[in-house]
């Protein structure tokens, strides 16, 4: 769980760096993690960082990918 969190880290802590505020990158992760849960029957899902710990928690979903 630790590394697939490791991804969505990286690029929270870059916009965090780029835009020097607070709010906006935690909106706009959230948006990107609600955008993962949404498309998560996509086919070219594992390409999509936010979805990562979506694939590694729920194992049947790694089944298709």
């Amino acid at each position: 769980m630790y590394v697939s969190i490791l991804a969505v880290t990286v690029i929270q802590y870059w916009i965090s760096l780029r835009l020097k505020n607070y709010i906006a990158p935690v909106g706009i992760g959230l948006a990107l993690l609600i955008t993962g849960l949404v498309v998560i029957q996509w086919e070219h899902i594992r390409y999509y960082p936010f979805a990562y710990t979506m694939l590694t928690y729920f194992t049947d979903l790694n089944k298709g990918t």
